[in-house]
């Protein structure tokens, strides 16, 4: 058996060795002074200071720990609560869920589509929060009439609409640059970083 615990299958599989994701703007959230926990083996920014007073104009809230499926064929939206879907043509479809639910969500859709792939690692989420998170998405992008896909600052994504404000998916090698260009964006509007915990209370569900 190896002795690094993250090359053994049998200590993963046995639930010895739990590994912990971080997301690439930890040390930005950091210096913010963002309060951490696991939770389903990502370590999440759960708060920040002052973040109540961000969520009355405009806050930004990163989800790493969403699972995303890029779904093609004719799928039926699966039945489960915690399931956005986002139908971007008559034959292809986003579905975001927990990443905790992605495998069994992911296998729902797989008995009527056509291709369901796992694209969870290859995008980044971040939610925008707050009465005025339209005016500041407006300086960011020229979408409108959202959900909508097309350019934000530059790269290509995705604007979905969610409880009290928007989801925005977008390829997750440009999330740090995306993250820190919200947050100075929002530093007009009073707003800045938001935790999941002051998510409301059915989450972006």
């Amino acid at each position: 058996m190896s002795q690094l615990p993250f090359l053994s299958a049998d200590q993963t599989t046995a639930g010895t060795f739990s590994p912990v994701s971080r997301s690439p703007m930890q040390r930005l959230q950091r210096d913010h002074g963002a309060r951490f926990e696991t939770r389903d083996g990502w370590e999440l920014a759960v708060g920040f200071p002052d973040e109540a007073a961000m969520l009355q104009t405009a806050g930004i809230v990163e989800l790493p720990h969403l699972g995303k499926l890029d779904v093609r064929g004719a799928g039926a939206r699966p039945n489960a609560a915690k399931v956005l879907w986002y139908q971007m043509t008559p034959q292809r479809a986003l579905c975001i869920t927990l990443a905790a639910e992605t495998a069994g969500v992911r296998a729902s859709l797989e008995e009527s589509a056509r291709r369901v792939v796992d694209v969870s690692a290859g995008f980044g989420s971040l939610a925008l929060l707050g009465p005025r998170v339209g005016e500041l998405l407006r300086r960011v992008t020229e979408l409108e009439n959202f959900p909508a896909s097309g350019i934000i600052s530059h790269i290509h994504g995705h604007v979905l609409t969610i409880d009290g404000g928007f989801l925005l998916l977008y390829p997750q090698e440009y999330g740090h640059y995306l993250y820190e260009l919200l947050l100075d964006t929002a530093v007009p509007f009073d707003g800045g970083p938001v935790g999941v915990d002051a998510l409301p209370s059915g989450g972006i569900w």
